[in-house]
């Protein structure tokens, strides 16, 4: 009796890895396409606002389906300033902060875009206009807006493990 539950034992150890390599993976750092599903922009949305987008386009991993397109992403609005005078253009930050699997897991996401310092030359173009026409800062700057259906790239900031 003590033969055939240690070799039963034995069987379990060793099947358990076979099945463990069944997992399907999807790596942190996948790109994600994702598609805003309202308009948004300086004028429309505030700071602390939340975003929604869908992914566009379904993911698989061997064959599997990981991420199917229409799969819900949330963001929020991190910064929402309007135009002002004085030539100075709106400013509008947005963070994506998760992708909801159809199992109800929520996934967090980051985005690698990196913005130049633009401030500094503001304030130089600014200064510069100022001694050559100072009607420049009677003009209005630029709001930002983004249409609905905008298509971003973003990334996956964790894996995704998901069994067959």
């Amino acid at each position: 009796m003590m033969k055939n539950l240690t070799l039963l034992f034995l069987i379990l150890c060793l099947t358990a890895p076979i099945f463990a390599q069944n997992k399907v993976v999807l790596d942190r750092g996948t790109v994600l396409k994702i598609t805003s599903l309202s308009d948004m922009g300086s004028k429309i949305n505030q700071s602390g606002d939340i975003v929604h987008f869908t992914v566009s386009e379904d993911i698989y991993v061997n064959e599997e389906l990981v991420i199917p397109s229409g799969s819900e992403v949330t963001g929020t609005v991190q910064k929402s300033k309007r135009a002002r005078l004085a030539g100075t253009n709106a400013k509008f930050d947005i963070s994506v902060d998760y992708l909801r699997l159809p199992n109800g897991n929520n996934i967090h996401l980051r985005s690698n875009k990196e913005l130049d310092n633009v401030e500094d030359k503001q304030i130089l173009v600014i200064g510069a206009a100022v001694l050559v026409n100072p009607l420049f800062l009677l003009f209005k700057g630029k709001d930002v807006t983004i249409p609905q259906g905008t298509p971003f790239e973003v990334y996956l900031d964790e894996d995704i493990i998901a069994l067959d």
